[in-house]
């Protein structure tokens, strides 16, 4: 019993890596060794550019430009730290979001063109 309480002592006061067998084959607990990942499938594509065109395009419908930014921004965060389905699924919402600002501001432009020429027409 003392002979494990001393021990115990002079390991505290030394504060070193615990001795295993002889002085030259220390070990220390503490190492972290760096795990290297593969991955399966490529990347997903973020759909940045196309969230960026449809922000600028259709500026009378920013909500769904910002959505799909943020959702563009979320891919490679999502992939490289192995969230690979959730990386996919923002990279989808993010081409969905770009597309329904596009088509929705489209839309919008057409119906406002369309009401403009009608009350120019009447107003002559």
């Amino acid at each position: 019993m003392e002979e494990f309480e001393r021990l115990i002592k002079s390991d505290e006061e030394n504060d070193s890596p615990i001795n295993y067998g002889s002085n030259k084959e220390l070990v220390q607990i503490n190492e972290v060794t760096p795990i290297r990942r593969h991955y399966l499938y490529e990347p997903p594509e973020d759909y940045y550019w196309l969230a960026v065109a449809s922000l600028i395009c259709c500026v009378c419908l920013p909500p769904f430009g910002l959505l799909a930014i943020y959702r563009a921004r979320q891919v490679p965060r999502l992939y490289f730290s192995g969230d690979e389905l959730g990386a996919y699924r923002a990279s989808g919402q993010a081409k969905g979001f770009a597309l329904m600002s596009f088509m929705l501001g489209s839309m919008l432009l057409i119906t406002v063109a369309i009401l403009l020429v009608n009350i120019l027409n009447l107003g002559l």
